[in-house]
């Protein structure tokens, strides 16, 4: 019997020193849903799957996002 296919979450902590500016978000949803995709575990075979982005974000002025998140649903 095929293993039951799980909800996976890859997250991106951004560091001080780096800091991506406004063009460069994808960049670290990339890494997000990169890292979600090496701890998958799911079963052999194609799968369909709906990717859903979200952002842990810091308000100053200007705000920033500090922790990106790709989920594999």
């Amino acid at each position: 019997m095929a293993r039951k296919r799980t909800v996976v979450t890859g997250t991106y902590r951004v560091r001080r020193s780096e800091g991506l500016g406004p063009e460069e978000h994808m960049i670290g949803f990339s890494l997000a849903l990169q890292k979600a995709l090496d701890e998958i575990g799911w079963p052999k075979g194609r799968h369909n799957a709906t990717v859903q982005l979200s952002a842990t974000i810091e308000v100053v002025n200007p705000g920033s996002v500090i922790e990106y998140h790709a989920t594999l649903i």
